[in-house]
């Protein structure tokens, strides 16, 4: 099963104006997301940093039998990266937002 994870939306990532300049499209997109993910039943999951670290997000994904994750968020290179990597070593499969189909 597939599950969406929001990262890093909150207020403090858009503090600066080239940042800020993005929400319009990323909040669209991520709605849209959101949207079909309720529409389909699939589990929605917000986090910042790497959701792993100091959650229960590993046994959460387990009871609702998620199997691949679609990030979508701010930084690749930051949050969204970080929790890639440690979703990868538990043996998950993870899309990226605007790899997806």
């Amino acid at each position: 099963m597939l599950g969406l994870v929001i990262i890093d939306m909150q207020k403090w990532m858009f503090r600066y104006p080239e940042r800020a300049a993005q929400i319009p499209l990323l909040v669209d997109n991520i709605n849209a997301l959101t949207k079909t993910f309720i529409e389909f039943e699939l589990p929605i999951f917000n986090a910042a940093n790497s959701v792993f670290v100091g959650t229960d997000f590993d046994s959460a994904l387990k009871a609702a039998g998620v199997t691949e994750l679609l990030l979508t968020g701010v930084f690749i290179d930051g949050c969204i990266g970080l929790t890639a990597a440690d979703a990868a070593q538990r043996g998950l499969e993870v899309t990226f937002a605007k790899d997806a189909p």
